[in-house]
């Protein structure tokens, strides 16, 4: 939306876009004025149409504020882009979706590499820590390869939250991943056996603790579905509160059996571009 540029006001405008030879001027919600030439636009954007942007000092009103647009105009100039490494991640998720709506394809290309550096861990934190956002951003936008190297991370999400948040595609994946926990993880295998019995640890006697193991890794295991991409920390005898317990080489069969049950579990569980 474009509105005449007044008299009386003296609003912000940004240090960083406001040559003199501008023809374009946009204002973000919080009140900052960018001066744009119309010839970057054409060049690297399409979701500006300059031949429908007035130059006659008209203001063209955008939707996002000043900090993701900021960042957005670097994109569309020939000079040294931001690295974005120590930028907040709400800051660029709004980036993200602003370089998409307006079609900031260096902008995109960019968020993209990132996006796809931190799935497949070369880069840490984002979609660890995002993972919902990172594969709603996916699905929206139609980057199907990021959608399916995110979707596994997601499972990690309260179930309220996927429903809420994530596509109908998006949720039925993870409720393959919770019907293996339910039939797999928390269900003991057909004819599991232990038995409590006595050996000898060193000279000394002492009792198999199968039950105590047994009692850890079901809790382990009823934490989530997230316990799930975790099976060698769930079933971890080296950690508290076993670590200082002795389970017989029988048993520890019995629970490796376990193991391999949910294994095969989660082995056929379809890949994510299957419910694309």
């Amino acid at each position: 939306m474009s509105t005449p540029a007044s008299d009386t006001e003296t609003p912000s405008v940004s240090s960083k876009f406001n040559p003199p030879d501008a023809d374009i001027t946009f204002k973000s919600p919080d009140g900052v004025l960018f001066h744009i030439h119309r010839r970057n636009l054409e060049v690297s954007a399409e979701g500006f149409p300059p031949g429908e942007i007035s130059t006659n000092g008209s203001i063209v009103e955008l939707a996002k504020m000043s900090a993701t647009l900021e960042l957005l105009f670097h994109f569309m100039y020939p000079q040294r882009q931001p690295t974005l490494e120590t930028t907040p991640f709400e800051v660029l998720n709004q980036l993200a979706e602003a370089a998409e709506k307006y079609q900031v394809f260096h902008a995109m290309n960019i968020w993209y590499i990132r996006m796809k550096y931190c799935v497949i861990g070369l880069a840490l934190g984002m979609v660890q820590q995002h993972p919902g956002e990172v594969a709603v951003y996916a699905a929206k936008h139609d980057y199907p390869d990021l959608l399916c190297e995110a979707a596994p991370l997601i499972i990690s999400l309260p179930p309220v939250e996927v429903i809420e948040i994530l596509p109908p595609d998006l949720a039925r994946y993870v409720q393959e991943w919770a019907d293996v926990l339910t039939n797999d993880a928390l269900l003991l295998p057909t004819n599991f056996t232990v038995s409590r019995h006595s050996t000898a640890w060193h000279g000394k006697p002492y009792q198999c603790s199968w039950a105590q193991y047994l009692l850890t890794i079901t809790q382990r295991l009823g934490a989530g579905v997230h316990s799930l991409r975790s099976l060698d920390a769930m079933f971890d005898m080296s950690t508290p509160p076993v670590s200082c317990v002795g389970v017989e080489k029988c048993c520890q069969k019995e629970f490796g059996i376990w193991r391999l049950q949910i294994e095969e579990g989660i082995a056929e569980i379809p890949k994510f571009d299957i419910f694309l």
